[in-house]
């Protein structure tokens, strides 16, 4: 399998309720995702 071409996405989505550490307040629960398209047409994510 030869990878043609990567994509990426940065998702953030707000949580119902933040939550607090000693450190800060989380409000927003971030991911990334990564689209991988190969030469034989399979695309996966």
């Amino acid at each position: 399998m030869k990878i043609e071409h990567l994509q990426t996405y940065r998702a953030a989505v707000p949580l119902v309720k933040p939550f607090k550490t000693a450190l800060r307040t989380v409000e927003t629960a971030e991911t990334i995702v990564v689209k991988v398209t190969c030469v034989e047409l399979v695309s996966s994510l």
